[in-house]
């Protein structure tokens, strides 16, 4: 059975109590000290462990930090996973998820893709309280029910295909506002607000944004480094050329991701066992909720199990 690992995106280590036990794994320090090497290098003034250990305060800086040590976490996981002697036959991420993913498949250095990432979080502040980013879900199979939802007329696109009963959609705020009110006369429709950030996630509003940081991933990364296997929630397929990854990379910040139908096309082709890395487990639970035919699948959470353990 084929071992997929999971590499969640902006809420990978949201949750307070998650994120202090991460803290006791020796591998994410070590990658959290060196992701602080590089903010101090770069006279950036964030504290990647107090974020880490410390309850939340919700400023914009401490929300950019928080994906910073997001990536310097998964990263650190992924350490320990391959320490232990951990398994891999591919990588599949969600959305920031994406930049853990290219370090661990060996594409990029740690440093060149935590810069990268800093780049784009300075982008995104310039770009706060012009969108937003809602997930809405359906009694029925979301995906059929584009034209029920009317997106083309209050000009909202999908950022992410979750489930079958689930999206994230975006939009700029003045349109996004409007859509809700109008989901509110649908009966069987529900929406929350996940991004703590006013900004539209996967949006074509981030296309300047995505070729400035393209620079940098032409740059810096290069598919003939690759150690393993890169599966795309972007193009719903796996990564074998230099300029594939390069235009993934790139799309991933402007485009949708099909992480629905990326899992679909997956458990179609042969028995898959997706480990998670986490912190987070929602891959898996959209994995679940999705209720795929196809081969035979399992479900691991790496995280969930480690965490109970001794940190040695």
């Amino acid at each position: 059975m084929k071992k997929v690992l999971l590499f969640p995106g902006i809420d990978a280590i949201d949750n307070f109590n998650t994120r202090q036990k991460c803290m006791d794994l020796p591998e994410v320090k070590v990658r959290i000290n060196e992701a602080q090497a590089i903010l101090q290098e770069l006279n950036i003034q964030i504290d990647l462990t107090k974020i880490m250990i410390e309850p939340p305060n919700e400023s914009v800086d401490w929300i950019i930090g928080l994906s910073l040590a997001a990536m310097a976490t998964q990263v650190g996981i992924f350490d320990r996973y391959i320490k232990k002697g951990g398994k891999v036959d591919a990588l599949l991420s969600m959305s920031l998820g994406d930049l853990s993913r290219s370090v661990c498949a060996g594409v990029g250095s740690f440093k060149e893709v935590f810069i990268g990432l800093i780049i784009f979080a300075n982008g995104i502040k310039s770009l706060l309280g012009k969108g937003l980013t809602y997930q809405v879900s359906s009694e029925n199979d979301i995906n059929f029910s584009e034209e029920f939802l009317r997106l083309d007329e209050f000009e909202i696109n999908v950022a992410v295909y979750q489930t079958d009963k689930a999206n994230l959609y975006a939009g700029e705020m003045k349109n996004m506002k409007r859509w809700l009110s109008f989901l509110d006369t649908l009966k069987g429709i529900k929406y929350q607000s996940l991004s703590r950030l006013p900004v539209a996630l996967h949006h074509k509003s981030l296309k300047p944004l995505a070729l400035l940081i393209n620079k940098n991933i032409i740059r810096n990364i290069d598919i003939n480094n690759q150690s393993y296997p890169i599966y795309s929630t972007v193009f719903n397929k796996y990564l074998t050329k230099q300029e594939d990854l390069i235009e993934e990379m790139t799309e991933n910040i402007y485009r949708p991701v099909k992480f629905y139908q990326s899992i679909k096309t997956l458990v179609a082709t042969e028995p898959i066992e997706f480990v998670n890395i986490g912190p987070a487990s929602t891959l898996l639970t959209f994995i679940k909720q999705a209720g795929h035919c196809g081969n035979p699948f399992k479900l691991k959470d790496y995280f969930g199990e480690i965490i109970n353990q001794p940190a040695n």
